[in-house]
């Protein structure tokens, strides 16, 4: 009789009490975050905090369940920027605490390797999902594609335990091959304690409302991957069906699985939206002028130059002219108010220096408008509120207002996907201000195509879940109506076209969901009235004055 002997290698226990300070990196978004996170499972009370507490949470179900988030901010006609308490948390799951390193029983023992210079243990998770669930919703034999993930967790053996060093986490389309995520931690210091300062866990000196509309903007990246593993595979299965069903179907748009798969529609909006602006028909700007035009066609077919009438071209792309910045990322922070505004007058002052070729083209900050416009007012859940969303309209209001029309360079205000303190010493650029904007009227594809002839306009959208997958081709679906009630987004609007084959004119959309989704972060919407998601509804147009 032969014996094999298997030597087992015990599996370090999970962590439940510690402290650690890190960064959270979005590498295809240039998105870098410092946090620092206080857990301790046994006492049921965590604290997560970045840019040491400019945006925290606290959870403490010691005895009852008392959460508080503090958000930093510049009020509006303040000096300085200062924080924001609410009784509800901004990371995380509302009810419970959230754990952050992995459990590593299921994974496989990687060979040693080196991270930051230090020997480290490597610890490998590969998941394969068709997205189906079982049996399938739809009786089809394969989806066309599967979802491989990867984690990848670095650490250094300490007795039982296996301290963090780095957790990688990152998928791609296996037939694709395009990029869905991918998300790195990086543990710079960490002590397992259970000898916590009480204090840490408190209710902060502040006075925190409670404001239950904003919650669903109120989380931030390394909080929601986390909470995508783990219930990835009932929502994936779902958008997975919604995207097979679509194929199945006649229709001029096409669908396929991107990096948003495994997000629910509804945490969908929650977090990659952001336009506050629903309201905003009769409100009155101090500095929005009317938009002048000549005489035109509603329906975009003519306008008068001079005594002559004009036919609106059949295509009309900014792309193709020039000054079109390349697509960015507002990754989940309901900040697509800030890419509109910012893509709109950008994209309007490299047209005007379009004459100078060797001129690099100017990118302006979002996050310069993120951290220094906001508005006081929480009552209604509207306003402007960093990454619990805002408008292009109020935006630009407040640029001429507050900064005098001086605008904030990208290079020297990165985006970060969170609010944070103001520098207002950024809003330094003034070769070119913003002097009032316009906006055109509702339902006039005449005005809006006049409007493009001089540059990209802020628009606002609805959104569907179709659209959240949209991979090419003219979009009419036809949940995306014409309703003001439901935009939830804000987008630059680029230009027109005409698909001969169809027949069929189309709006030709820049988003902010990266250059990984849609045409290479584009979509082109249809502008039949019944389909074309409100484009004409909520316009701002950005007017400038060169001075150099």
């Amino acid at each position: 009789m032969s014996y094999i002997f298997i030597c087992l290698l015990a599996t370090p226990i999970t962590e439940s009490q510690y402290w650690f300070k890190g960064t959270f990196s979005l590498p295809y978004a240039n998105i870098s975050q410092d946090i620092q996170i206080w857990f301790d499972k046994l006492g049921q009370r965590e604290k997560i905090s970045y840019f040491d507490d400019t945006v925290y949470s606290i959870w403490d179900f010691t005895t009852t369940k008392q959460y508080y988030s503090v958000l930093t901010y510049l009020p509006e006609g303040g000096d300085q920027s200062i924080p924001h308490c609410f009784q509800n948390p901004i990371m995380g799951v509302r009810n419970n605490l959230l754990e952050i390193f992995p459990d590593l029983t299921n994974w496989d023992i990687m060979p040693e390797t080196k991270i930051m210079n230090k020997l480290v243990k490597h610890y490998r998770l590969n998941t394969v999902d068709e997205g189906r669930d079982t049996p399938p919703i739809l009786k089809v034999d394969n989806f066309g594609s599967t979802r491989a993930d990867q984690q990848d967790y670095f650490c250094i053996e300490n007795g039982n335990y296996c301290d963090p060093v780095r957790w990688e986490i990152h998928g791609f389309n296996t037939i694709f091959g395009s990029h869905f995520d991918y998300y790195v931690l990086d543990i710079n210091e960490f002590q397992r304690k259970n000898d916590f300062d009480a204090q840490i866990f408190q209710k902060p000196d502040l006075d925190c409302q409670k404001v239950e509309y904003n919650i669903k903007y109120m989380t931030n990246l390394w909080t929601f991957s986390l909470q995508s593993l783990q219930h990835k595979s009932s929502v994936r299965a779902q958008n997975m069906n919604l995207i097979q069903s679509h194929k199945s179907n006649v229709s001029n748009f096409t669908l396929k699985p991107n990096r948003f798969t495994d997000t629910s529609f509804v945490d969908f909006l929650n977090m990659f939206t952001g336009y506050n602006g629903q309201d905003l028909k009769d409100t009155q700007f101090e500095h929005r002028v009317p938009f002048i035009t000549p005489q035109l066609d509603d329906s975009g077919v003519w306008f008068m130059n001079g005594s002559i009438k004009q036919l609106f071209p059949k295509n009309f792309d900014w792309r193709i002219k020039g000054g079109i910045t390349p697509v960015r990322d507002q990754a989940n922070c309901g900040s697509c108010w800030t890419f509109a505004t910012a893509a709109a007058i950008e994209s309007r002052i490299n047209i005007l220096y379009k004459d100078n070729k060797y001129k690099p083209l100017f990118q302006m900050s979002e996050q310069a408008i993120v951290d220094c416009i906001w508005t006081n007012d929480f009552s209604h859940g509207l306003g402007l509120h960093a990454c619990l969303g805002g408008h292009a309209q109020g935006t630009m209001d407040r640029i001429i207002k507050d900064f005098k029309g001086k605008l904030p360079k990208l290079s020297e205000y990165p985006y970060i996907g969170q609010g944070m303190k103001c520098d207002k010493s950024v809003w330094n650029f003034e070769d070119v201000t913003l002097t009032s904007f316009s906006s055109t009227k509702q339902n006039s594809i005449g005005e809006l195509k006049y409007a493009l002839l001089s540059g990209p306009v802020a628009v606002s959208i609805q959104v569907t879940n179709k659209m959240t997958f949209y991979s090419g081709g003219i979009f009419d679906d036809i949940e995306c109506t014409n309703d003001p009630k439901k935009l939830v987004h804000q987008v630059a609007l680029v230009g027109w076209g005409y698909d001969d084959e169809l027949q069929q004119q189309y709006w030709i959309i820049k988003n902010s969901w990266s250059n990984a989704w849609g045409v290479d972060g584009y979509i082109f919407i249809s502008s039949n009235k019944n389909v074309d998601c409100g484009i004409t509804l909520a316009t701002a147009i950005p007017n400038l004055q060169r001075y150099k």
